[in-house]
């Protein structure tokens, strides 16, 4: 499994732990997790000994959905983000 800066990902046998980690953004998705997100799905999908993906969070959400704050930013490119 590859390195990420959003999620940490623990493989236990065929049971891959995938851990949303920005819980000072009550975990909320900004591109970055998103990003990160898709290549940790797509790298379980590719492998035919993961049985089992769990989703998990630290901190006291698990997820407050979209990253407002990043979505902020965007300004005229909101649609386009």
């Amino acid at each position: 499994m590859a390195t990420y800066e959003t999620l940490t990902v623990d493989r236990r046998e065929k049971t891959v732990v995938i851990t949303l980690n920005r819980p000072d953004e009550a975990n909320g998705i900004n591109g970055l997790m998103a990003r990160e997100l898709a290549v940790a799905a797509q790298t379980c999908d590719e492998d035919p000994s993961i049985k089992v993906v769990v989703l998990t969070a630290t901190g006291r959400f698990f997820c407050a959905g979209g990253d407002v704050k990043a979505m902020a930013t965007f300004g005229d490119h909101t649609a386009l983000e």
